[in-house]
């Protein structure tokens, strides 16, 4: 087993090169075998929008308390909108049992969702419940979306590259890839320890 992450350059996939892209794509199957991580490089996402998504993101955890709590998740299986301090506590899905999780989050799904049985039918919540949006700032709707955008065309990169290393066509997951997927997008505000924090009581609880 490797005994450090490996970084892998998806540059050859995305030029196009035949060769290359067997090469990668047996890289990124290797360490999805062994280890089970692996750093991407060169996958082309310019970061000016991870930065502008960071800044608004910033901005809306400033926002006083009772402002975020109009975007509250309605229910604690529902991952849309805002959920305040105390309301996760990671280690009891293992099992475990710890003071809540020391963090606050905002969280969507996919956005603009089609009126079709698939994503509006008994069996699509909580996979495609509405997300809920701030008023405040007024770009963080945009800068997630963007992000969301390149993180999609990116899984599906990396999607045909895995299918690659398993000797199989590379277009095998784009069936299960497109705008049906229930991905999520969760923004995790980790601020500093004050001295209302419980004994044992971590940022993330696993």
């Amino acid at each position: 087993m490797a005994d450090r992450i490996p970084v892998i350059d998806l540059a050859p996939i995305i030029s196009g090169d035949p060769g290359a892209k067997i090469q990668v794509a047996m890289e990124l199957g290797s360490a999805a075998q062994t280890l089970g991580f692996a750093v991407v490089a060169g996958h082309g996402i310019d970061p000016i929008i991870g930065t502008e998504l960071r800044d608004a993101a910033l901005r809306f955890f400033d926002l006083p308390l009772e402002e975020k709590l109009v975007i509250r998740r309605p229910k604690n299986d529902q991952n849309r909108g805002y959920i305040p301090y105390g309301e996760e506590t990671l280690v009891r899905m293992a099992g475990g049992s710890s003071p809540p999780d020391y963090k606050e989050v905002f969280a969507i799904g996919p956005d603009n969702i089609p009126d079709e049985p698939y994503f509006t039918g008994p069996g699509s919540y909580p996979s495609f419940a509405p997300n809920l949006w701030p008023v405040a700032p007024i770009n963080l709707r945009s800068c997630m979306l963007a992000y969301w955008e390149k993180m999609e065309a990116l899984m599906r990169t990396i999607a045909e590259a895995l299918a690659i290393s398993l000797s199989l066509p590379g277009d095998t997951f784009a069936d299960i890839l497109d705008h049906t997927h229930t991905s999520q997008l969760r923004l995790l505000h980790y601020p500093a320890v004050r001295g209302d924090a419980e004994p044992g009581q971590l940022r993330a609880g696993a």
